[in-house]
C-alpha cells in the first residue's frame, strides 16, 4: 500500500451553476507518483468551514486516515483555501500537523506573469492592444474569414492560427497570444488593411479602430516590447509546464525554479539588452523596411521643471534617449519586479523542512562532509520518524551510493545546490536557454528512490526510504484538478446539465482515471448480484 498520501482540491461552477469540489490524492505506489481523483462533491457554500466538513466526509467515505497518513496539501491562492486562520489548510493543520501546506507553484507563477504583463505602459498597451485586436477579429464571422484567408496566402506551407485571447486563468495565456502575433503579423496587417478599406468609408469607428491597431502594430515600441517579453516568456514558459506535471517532487520545483531565477537574473544587464533591441531592429526592417527609435518614446518631450528646494544641490535627470528609457522604464522594470515577486511568492514559511529534502540530493550525498548534527530534524519532528535511525542510514547510503550501478544516477548533475544560505535547497544546474527540453532529466527525488527500488535495498534502508517516499509525496502543484475541471466540461453538457451528482462522479472518475485496468469478469458478477434475472442471463 501506498501509506502515505496528499491532498489537493479546488472548486468550479459547472454549466447548471452548480459548485463543484473536486478531490485528487497524491500517493506513491511501485516507485511512480501517482495523482487521482476519488470524487467530486456539490458544495453550495466555499468557506472554509464548509470545505473542511465536506473534506471529512469524503476521507471517511473512501476510507482514509487523513489525520494520521495525510501528508501535504496543495491549493490554489483563494483565501478559503489558503487562509492562516479560518482557511481549509489552516482547519486540517490544526487537527493534523504533519499535513504540510504547499501553495500551487504553477497558481503562484501564473501571478508573477501577471504582475509582470502590468509592470509598465509599455507593457499595458502591448497586452492592451492585443486584447483589442482579439476582439476586433472575433467579434464578427467576415474578419475571423479574412485572418484565415490572409494566412492561407502568405503562409501557404503552415498551420492556420487563430488569434487568441488573453485571459487570467489559463496558463501563459499571454506568451501563447504573443507567439501568435510574431507568427501571423503580417496575415494581421493585411487584414487590417483590408478591413479599413471596405469598411472604412461607410464605418467610421471601424476605420478608426483599425488606423489604432495599424498605427501600433508597426511602430517600434510595439516591436521592443514583444521582444522582451518573448525573451521572458522563453524562460518562465517551460518552467510554467514542468510545473502543471503530475510527477515533479518538490526538491526538483525548487531547482527549476531557481533556475529560471538566475536566467532572468543574468538577464539583467546592458549587453543582453542591446542584443535584444538589435534583434528587434533586424525584425523591424525586415518586416517594414526601417526602425524609428523616436517611435519608441512614448512619453513627452516637454522637460518637466521641478522645483528645487533651499539648499538643494541634487536636481533630476530626465531621460531623453528612447533606448535608454526603454532600458531603464521597460527592460529592467519588468525583470525588476518579476524578480522581486518570485522572492515574495516563493517566500516559504516551509524553508526548514526544504533543507532536510535538499540533504537527499545526489550532490549532497556525495559530499565527503560531515552530516549536520540537526540533519532532518525539522522533517523528523513534523512527521514523527526516528531522526537517528534516518542518519545512520544516510551516512550508510552515502559509502555505498558510489558502488552501485545505477544509470539513472548518472543522469544527475554533479551539483545540485548552491553555496549561499539556500545551500541545502536550490541547485546549480549548467546553463539552459529556456527550453523545455533543457528542463528535463535534471537530478530529482524520483530517480535517486527508483535507485534504492532497483538496488532492491530497500529492507536496509527502511527509514531512508521511507523518509524520500514521503517527500515524494509532497504536492507541488494543484493543476491535475484544474486537468479534472476540463473533463467535466466535456461530460457536464448543456443537453446532460440535469445529471445527479452520483452518476457525475461516477462518469468523472470513469473518464479520468481511464488507465486503470478493471476486471471486466468482476464487474459482471456485481451487476448480476442485483437480481435473480440478471444473475441468470449474465451467469453460467
Amino acid at each position: 500500500m501506498a501509506g502515505y498520501y496528499s491532498i489537493c482540491m479546488d472548486t468550479t461552477f459547472d454549466v447548471s451553476h452548480k459548485e463543484q469540489l473536486s478531490f485528487i490524492v497524491r500517493y506513491v505506489f511501485n516507485s511512480k507518483i501517482y495523482e487521482r481523483i476519488i470524487a467530486i462533491v456539490e458544495s453550495p457554500l466555499t468557506t472554509g468551514k464548509a470545505l473542511f466538513d465536506i473534506f471529512k466526509c469524503v476521507m471517511e467515505k473512501c476510507g482514509l486516515d487523513w489525520k494520521n497518513n495525510l501528508v501535504g496539501q496543495s491549493y490554489d491562492g483563494a483565501a478559503n483555501m489558503r487562509g492562516s486562520y479560518s482557511g481549509l489548510q489552516a482547519r486540517i493543520l490544526d487537527e493534523n500537523p504533519k499535513a504540510l501546506f504547499v501553495w500551487c507553484h504553477a497558481h503562484r507563477l501564473n501571478l508573477i506573469v501577471l504582475s509582470a504583463v502590468g509592470s509598465c505602459k509599455e507593457a499595458v498597451d502591448l497586452f492592451g492592444n492585443m486584447e483589442k485586436l482579439y476582439s476586433f477579429i472575433t467579434c464578427s464571422k467576415k474578419r475571423s474569414d479574412i485572418y484565415r484567408n490572409k494566412q492561407k496566402e502568405i503562409y501557404p506551407k503552415k498551420q492556420i492560427h487563430a488569434i487568441k485571447r488573453i485571459g487570467t486563468t489559463r496558463w501563459m495565456s499571454n506568451s501563447f497570444a504573443l507567439t501568435t502575433i510574431f507568427e501571423t503579423l503580417e496575415a494581421i496587417l493585411d487584414m487590417l488593411e483590408e478591413v479599413k478599406n471596405q469598411d472604412g468609408p461607410s464605418d467610421f469607428k471601424t476605420a478608426t479602430e483599425c488606423n489604432g491597431l495599424l498605427m501600433y502594430f508597426q511602430s517600434s515600441r510595439f516591436i521592443v516590447t514583444a521582444f522582451i517579453f518573448k525573451h521572458l516568456f522563453d524562460i518562465l514558459g517551460p518552467l510554467s509546464k514542468l510545473f502543471q506535471g503530475r510527477d515533479l517532487d518538490i526538491l526538483a520545483a525548487v531547482n527549476y525554479l531557481k533556475k529560471a531565477e538566475n536566467n532572468i537574473s543574468m538577464m539583467r544587464s546592458e549587453e543582453v539588452y542591446t542584443n535584444i533591441f538589435e534583434e528587434a531592429k533586424l525584425f523591424s526592417e525586415k518586416r517594414f523596411g526601417d526602425f524609428e527609435i523616436n517611435n519608441l518614446q512614448s512619453f513627452r518631450n516637454r522637460k518637466k521643471k521641478v522645483v528645487r528646494q533651499i539648499g538643494e544641490i541634487t536636481f533630476d535627470e530626465p531621460i531623453e534617449n528612447p533606448v535608454q528609457y526603454f532600458k531603464v522604464s521597460v527592460y529592467f522594470a519588468t525583470i525588476d519586479i518579476i524578480l522581486q515577486q518570485i522572492h515574495d511568492k516563493f517566500n516559504e514559511n516551509s524553508v526548514s523542512v526544504m533543507k532536510d529534502i535538499g540533504l537527499l540530493s545526489l550532490k549532497r550525498i556525495k559530499e565527503k562532509t560531515d552530516l549536520p548534527q540537526d540533519a532532518f530534524k525539522m522533517i523528523c519532528n513534523i512527521y514523527g520518524l526516528n531522526q537517528e535511525l534516518i542518519k545512520n542510514e544516510y551516512i550508510m547510503f552515502k559509502e555505498i551510493v558510489k558502488d552501485l550501478d545505477v544509470k539513472l544516477l548518472l543522469k544527475l548533475p554533479e551539483k545540485i545546490h548552491l553555496d549561499s544560505d539556500e545551500d541545502n535547497i536550490h541547485s546549480d544546474l549548467e546553463e539552459s536557454d529556456g527550453e523545455l527540453d533543457n528542463y528535463k532529466n535534471i537530478g530529482s527525488l524520483i530517480n535517486i528512490f527508483e535507485t534504492i527500488n532497483t538496488a532492491n535495498i530497500k529492507a536496509e534502508f527502511e527509514n531512508l526510504y521511507n523518509l524520500i517516499k514521503l517527500s515524494l509525496t509532497l504536492p507541488t502543484s494543484s493543476c491535475t484538478v484544474e486537468r479534472s475541471f476540463s473533463k467535466l466540461k466535456i461530460i457536464k453538457t448543456r443537453l446532460r446539465s440535469t445529471m445527479e451528482q452520483k452518476r457525475l462522479e461516477n462518469l468523472m472518475l470513469i473518464s479520468c482515471e481511464h488507465d486503470i485496468n478493471i476486471d471486466i469478469d468482476k464487474v459482471i458478477d456485481i451487476f448480476a448480484g442485483n437480481s435473480s434475472v440478471l444473475t441468470k442471463l449474465l451467469t453460467y
